[in-house]
């Protein structure tokens, strides 16, 4: 799967670009609210394909860049 680099972005337009790549997989809803990036990450991390691959779970996070930034190196093993 294509990644998304969250440098410099909003988690907001991290991501409504992210879900382009994951929708094969699932479809994630629109996030709206910042401080709501846990509830969007645990979503992504729980659809069958990329909760094979073990992704780290957002709990585990105090900054969403720095999740979504692990989450790309799981993610990256995905195959479309």
């Amino acid at each position: 799967m294509q990644t998304i680099d969250p440098r410099g972005m909003t988690v907001q337009s991290w991501t409504a670009l992210s879900t382009f790549y994951i929708s094969p997989y699932g479809s994630p809803p629109k996030l709206t609210d910042a401080d709501q990036w846990r509830d969007w990450a645990n979503f992504v991390v729980s659809l069958p394909a990329i909760a094979a691959l073990n992704p780290p779970r957002p709990t585990g996070f105090s900054d969403w860049d720095a999740w979504a930034n692990q989450f790309n190196r799981v993610a990256q093993l995905l195959v479309t």
